[in-house]
């Protein structure tokens, strides 16, 4: 057989269990050893799939075999600049990635690996619009010297640092950390610029090839692959109050989370802005291990709480996604990696849900039709609604429920049965919903966020004609007496930056100055904890406050259906 075949007849029994599919692993992995793998195509398609058969190896046998396997692979990249070149972008070690990632993870990936991250030049040039932002950046004293035709701008990038050794993507970030103003308008400068940087692959852990999980004991595939799952039994299993790491482990883990979404040219909020005093990382059945993240207090979300995650099975990264928390409901969202497809990616999301029950005790979860395919058409090819449907997702809306259920009956009477892209894309049209709760009169019910959000916006047009700055402070005001708190000079900042933000929430709702004491203490002890140290603290003691999520949704009920009139 020819590398190509040798490497199909591998992937035909990659989810086979078994002492004939092992020896037949076993076998094919040994052959290829001894092979040359001398194109891009044939080598990615190899490594991708020994990913899978380290996630889920049948022996330590095996699992010795694959890890060496993916060593060659990346030695025979590291000797030939040629396929290394092919397959640039592909996250495989000794590669190269070139991404304009924003400011805040280009200066963790300087920081972190300083000699292997530069700026992506091209023909001393990162652009236009970066040659005139550097007027922004330096002394006005300079600017004239940034005209010079003799010079490109990577030859004045050399002039600038004089004898510094830092990197040119490092001087770069060090510049931006200079400027003057609130963080998200230096985001927004950077990102707008565009600048790439070229990330060369060759730490150990920092590739599709080498990042892995901390150590655990490996789970060992003697039995099929496990595709039915009873999701209401797996998450009735309760887990331990949280762990959290401490700093040391949680960097750690975070570079592992940061390098497997980073590689792939991808970057979530939660990541970026990661909390390294709020990262849990729990080991469960099979193999799989979650690591959820919070966010630093200044880049939280002003309502809800939204954390990340990142999926292993035995230490391979297989998937991620985040889950937006806002009393007992949780919008939860999850994508697994094209490698690791076909394995038991339902189970590994079962366990995602059930670690954002018990640590944050959400009872109501639901999905963005995005996730199953509004507007995403590699969802509607997939058939992604199915695998949310198999677990125990249903439409919220009555009609595509019973239109859901149909097409399902369709399926159990003909397993050849494909549902057509149109239907899918019908069935998108609503979020998917889940509830644990047997006592909710209605399980898929939410509080609707951008009714609150319209709500609140239209009060502060009508109550202040418009002025943010002194609807701000007025209701900063108006809540402290309404709460009697007293004075907040003495909070930590972020707190008070916290308690501010909301109160231009809970400010309309004047029943709140007529509730008991104790209501009004665990109200404040919520909005403070909104940018206390774990955010987690916030969920819980929302939870404690039903009469708030009453009150809110009372509001979201004001926000007006049609546009305003126009004043004449």
């Amino acid at each position: 057989m020819s590398p190509d075949e040798k490497v199909d007849a591998l992937r035909s029994v990659r989810t086979a269990v078994g002492r004939g599919p092992l020896a037949k692993k076993m076998r094919l992995l040994r052959e290829l050893s001894r092979e040359a793998i001398t194109t891009g195509r044939l080598l990615r398609t190899y490594h991708d799939l020994l990913l899978f058969l380290a996630a889920y190896p049948d022996s330590a046998a095996l699992l010795k075999l694959v890890d060496g396997e993916l060593m060659r692979l990346s030695q025979l990249v590291k000797e030939s600049p040629g396929l290394a070149a092919r397959l640039s972008d592909t996250g495989i070690a000794n590669t190269d990635i070139v991404h304009p990632f924003t400011l805040d993870m280009t200066r963790w990936l300087v920081g972190r690996l300083p000699r292997d991250v530069e700026l992506d030049w091209e023909d001393g040039s990162l652009g236009e619009a970066m040659d005139e932002f550097l007027h922004s950046l330096v002394p006005s004293v300079e600017r004239d010297g940034l005209y010079a035709d003799h010079l490109t701008t990577q030859e004045w990038f050399a002039l600038a640092k004089g004898s510094s050794r830092a990197s040119d993507a490092r001087w770069l970030v060090d510049q931006f950390d200079r400027l003057e103003g609130p963080a998200s308008l230096r985001d927004h400068a950077f990102d707008s610029l565009n600048a790439a940087v070229r990330w060369r692959l060759r730490a150990a852990g920092f590739s599709r090839t080498t990042v892995r999980f901390p150590r655990r004991p490996i789970y060992f595939q003697k039995e099929a692959i496990h595709r039915q799952i009873d999701l209401k039994s797996l998450v009735a299993k309760r887990l331990g109050p949280p762990s959290y790491l401490s700093r040391h482990r949680a960097e750690e883990v975070l570079d592992a989370c940061r390098t497997t979404l980073c590689v792939r040219h991808r970057e979530i909020d939660t990541l970026t802005y990661a909390n390294p005093g709020e990262v849990v990382l729990l080991r469960l059945d099979r193999g799989i291990d979650v690591a959820v993240f919070g966010m630093l207090p200044g880049r939280r979300l002003p309502i809800e709480s939204y954390y990340g995650f990142i999926v292993a099975r035995n230490r391979v990264p297989i998937g991620y996604g985040g889950g937006w928390v806002f009393f007992e409901r949780c919008e939860i969202g999850v994508n697994v990696f094209d490698e690791f497809r076909g394995g038991e990616s339902a189970f590994a999301f079962a366990q995602v849900i059930r670690v954002y029950k018990w640590l944050f005790g959400a009872t109501r979860f639901c999905v963005d039709p995005f996730q199953f395919g509004a507007g995403n058409r590699e969802a509607i090819h997939s058939g992604a609604f199915w695998f949310y449907y198999r677990l125990g997702f249903r439409p919220i809306d009555a009609k595509l429920r019973a239109l859901a259920d149909e097409e399902a009956g369709k399926l159990r009477a003909n397993p050849r049965h494909r549902t057509p892209a149109p239907t899918l894309r019908k069935l998108a049209r609503a979020k998917l919903g889940l509830s644990f709760d047997d006592n909710a009169n209605d399980h898929l019910a939410e509080l609707d966020l951008t009714k609150l959000s319209l709500a609140l916006t239209a009060a502060i047009g009508k109550q202040y004609r418009g002025d943010r700055r002194r609807a701000e402070e007025a209701s900063a005001r108006d809540v402290m007496r309404m709460l009697k708190s007293g004075s907040i000079k003495n909070w930590p900042v972020e707190e008070q930056d916290a308690f501010r933000r909301l109160a231009l929430m809970i400010q309309p709702l004047t029943a709140v100055a007529r509730w008991p004491r104790p209501v009004k203490d665990r109200l404040l002890k919520a909005m403070r904890a909104k940018g206390g140290p774990r955010e987690r603290d916030y969920v819980i003691a929302m939870q404690a406050l039903p009469k708030l999520r009453d009150a809110l949704a009372g509001l979201a009920g004001t926000a007006p259906e049609e546009p305003l009139p126009r004043p004449d």
